[in-house]
């Protein structure tokens, strides 16, 4: 298993770095909770329709926890924690949080360890991932 790159060409004229390429990842494929459950279910001794239950329960419980401000922690895994985008305002008496609050987003924090010879942050899920590069023409969507 890896991750794929492909290259692009930074077409942004009024940027320091237009015209030079870079690496960008491409996905291969959507795998959804139905997906996961299914292998969780491979993995132990739970059934398919139980963890895609819990699943589902994690997300709307989460989601409740976010919008009553908490911040969501899931050991070894991650934090979560909604944030704003604002416009900004001369005086902190001209904020009006419904004419300058642009979005709310969900913020991820992967779970991060320190590795105990080199003692750097190394994040849980990016650890040890092997990369492989696609031709430049190659769609990913013709892999599958």
């Amino acid at each position: 298993m890896a991750i794929h790159v492909r290259l692009f060409k930074n077409n942004v004229k009024s940027g320091k770095s237009f015209g030079k390429w870079f690496g960008r990842t491409t996905s291969m494929q959507e795998i959804h909770t139905s997906q996961l459950a299914e292998i969780i279910e491979r993995r132990c001794s739970f059934t398919r329709g139980d963890v895609e239950g819990i699943i589902i329960e994690l997300v709307e419980v989460m989601r409740e926890q976010l919008q009553s401000g908490n911040t969501v922690v899931l050991d070894k895994f991650g934090r979560f924690r909604l944030t704003v985008e604002t416009e900004g305002v001369e005086h902190p008496k001209d904020f009006n949080l419904k004419q300058h609050i642009k979005r709310i987003r969900c913020s991820f924090l992967p779970y991060r360890r320190r590795n105990s010879t080199e003692h750097i942050l190394e994040e849980i899920f990016s650890t040890g991932t092997l990369v492989e590069m696609l031709d430049e023409y190659e769609s990913p969507k013709s892999r599958r």
